[in-house]
């Protein structure tokens, strides 16, 4: 069982600055300028949370991170991509609360992203206010109240990650300013419960985060027809180097009569390049012509 968190203890974490808010002015330029590059001591979070008439609440959490091990040697040195999490409420029922879980799923989430045993700097975005997470609800005024709502439930596992060796940055985003990560957020957090259409009010950026959510896919099949094609080049290099230690070569003696006349010369015409995947699909009809041969 967890241990209990005092009151006094929170506000010791955040005086130490264990634990930092940050929702003045420099944070909200911070946010503008954050590059959201998961490091391996510090990972960057994006939070947002969007409703339906109806009660339903969609939540998301959205990050960077390197490509998968198979993608990664084919892309560029640094290179990462934004993925993200996000799911409907299963209590809430306004997005202001859910914006309150996002945070915490990205907190509850943040130790995993870390290698095992390794620290660092965990910071989460939000475009709600953060005096939830300020002002947390207690049990009988001194321990802070674990069956409380989701701001509460935050500063408990922000505590814990902080007594863990982690620093905790809440910061305050501007909501729907051109923040890509915000806007990512949004999006699938509108996703969750079936809105895959812009509103008047925000077409924007919607449509910014809809080109984002694009370009990321059609760079990971780059990536993926990249890698393809390089395990086909493998395979044929394999078969090849099979294939010439069980062939045997017969020497052949013939006689070279002077030519009457010069042999015209011969013009080649260089075949048109490639696309990528055309090139893919060449070598893969190469290697199993090649492996019908050899069988």
């Amino acid at each position: 069982m967890a241990a209990n968190i005092s009151h006094r203890h929170f506000r010791e974490l955040v005086a130490a600055r264990r634990i930092i808010f940050a929702d003045d002015r420099v944070a909200l330029v911070e946010a503008r300028f954050e590059d959201s590059r998961n490091e391996p001591d510090r990972k960057v979070f994006w939070t947002d949370a969007s409703a339906r008439g109806d009660g339903s609440v969609g939540i998301a959490v959205v990050w960077r991170k390197d490509f998968a091990e198979d993608l990664a040697p084919f892309a560029a040195a640094g290179e990462q991509e934004w993925t993200e999490r996000y799911l409907v409420s299963s209590s809430c029922t306004e997005s202001s609360e859910g914006e309150k879980e996002a945070v915490f799923a990205a907190l509850d989430g943040a130790e995993a992203m870390f290698a095992p045993g390794a620290v660092g700097d965990i910071v989460v975005y939000t475009d709600a206010g953060l005096g939830a997470f300020k002002n947390p609800g207690t049990s009988g005024g001194t321990v802070l109240n674990r069956l409380g709502g989701f701001g509460t439930r935050a500063a408990i596992r922000a505590a814990e990650l902080a007594d863990k060796g982690f620093t905790v940055e809440l910061k305050a985003c501007p909501g729907h300013c051109g923040i890509l990560g915000n806007e990512l957020a949004d999006f699938w957090a509108r996703r969750a419960i079936g809105y895959d259409r812009p509103t008047y009010s925000d077409g924007s950026d919607w449509l910014r985060a809809h080109a984002a959510v694009a370009q990321r896919e059609e760079r990971r099949r780059a990536l993926e027809i990249q890698h393809e094609r390089w395990r086909s080049q493998e395979w044929l290099a394999r078969y090849r180097v099979s294939g010439s230690t069980t062939t045997t070569t017969t020497t052949t003696t013939t006689t070279t009569t002077p030519m009457a006349a010069a042999t015209p010369a011969i013009t080649i015409v260089a075949a048109p390049a490639l696309s990528a995947e055309e090139q893919l699909e060449a070598d893969l009809a190469e290697l199993e012509a090649f492996m019908a041969e050899s069988e």
